[in-house]
């Protein structure tokens, strides 16, 4: 689970998750809403996929999840030898 800003449509640092409610009560809403975003499948259909390597293992996450908007989504990934692309990528996903 990561803290998600509805309104700018991106995640927050893991600071802001610490400062949720445990328990809203049923007339508030949350101040900080949350998502599940899986990054890494380990065990799928009774298979243990520890020994798979990561790109194995993420295209597999994505072909057995479907995303559900903001709500539920599988991490973003690039696999390439470009650094000044992965460079640009690491600096946007920064908040």
């Amino acid at each position: 689970m990561v803290a998600w800003d509805t309104i700018n449509k991106k995640l927050l640092p893991f600071q802001v998750l610490s400062t949720r409610k445990r328990k809203a009560e049923e007339s508030e809403e949350q101040a900080v809403q949350v998502i599940v975003q899986g990054f890494d499948l380990i065990y799928l259909h009774g298979e243990s996929l520890l020994r798979k390597p990561l790109v194995l293992r993420r295209a597999m996450m994505h072909a057995a999840f479907k995303e559900v908007g903001c709500c539920c989504c599988c991490f973003l990934t690039c696999a390439c030898d470009d650094v000044l692309l992965l460079t640009l990528l690491i600096l946007a996903s920064i908040p």
